[in-house]
């Protein structure tokens, strides 16, 4: 549902994005392909490890405010 919010809402702001959720295992192989990593607050405990993935990459890596995942908003994320 987040997904979905976020790309509404880049939309909105006339914003060309491509959003998509993975998994952190996953993140390996996808990290030459995003410009931002975004973790649920339910795998915020593998910041540093998806960090230190992203490093190599210039990624930058955050975790979603949990009020904003809970609710599911994506303006919100979006910034």
């Amino acid at each position: 549902i987040l997904v979905e919010r976020m790309k509404e809402a880049a939309q909105k702001k006339g914003k060309d994005a491509t959003i998509a959720a993975y998994s952190i295992s996953e993140l390996e192989q996808r990290v030459g392909d995003i410009d931002v990593a975004l973790l649920g607050p339910q795998v915020g405990f593998q910041l540093e490890k998806a960090k230190e993935i992203c490093a190599s990459h210039n990624v930058p890596v955050e975790v979603i405010a949990m009020a904003d995942y809970g609710t599911a908003n994506g303006m919100a994320v979006l910034k």
